[in-house]
């Protein structure tokens, strides 16, 4: 199975453009105080450790049972798959909201293959 990626066109309806008039738009549309650098995007706060960011971000985490992946996947239904790595399968799931209300919540699920030599 291969995996794509589709995006939709922000300039659709504009008509057809030449490949100049392309290359002067991204000129004048990346180009001064809008462009993104490093030194723009840097904290002054120095790196975090994993345990710190395990303490501060492991009050929000939902651990899942295997019965209950199984679950979200149909089996790890065949149709449900969306894509295969070197680790295992990807398969597109459904999970319930923490409470219990609302709609399903659409995921991503990988299944590891024991026999991955990565």
């Amino acid at each position: 199975m291969k995996c794509f990626s589709i995006f939709k066109d922000k300039y659709k309806g504009r008509g057809q453009r030449s490949a100049p008039e392309l290359k002067e738009q991204e000129k004048h549309q990346f180009s001064g105080s809008d462009r993104v650098t490093k030194s723009s995007c840097s904290s002054t706060s120095s790196p975090r450790g994993i345990p710190k960011l395990y303490e501060e971000k492991g009050h929000n985490l939902r651990v899942f049972s295997f019965s209950e992946l199984k679950r979200a996947t149909s089996d790890f239904n065949r149709l449900l798959k969306i894509g295969e790595g070197g680790f295992g399968s990807v398969f597109k799931g459904s999970i319930k909201p923490v409470d219990g209300n609302g709609d399903p919540i659409l995921v991503a699920i990988k299944r590891l293959n024991k026999d991955a030599l990565q």
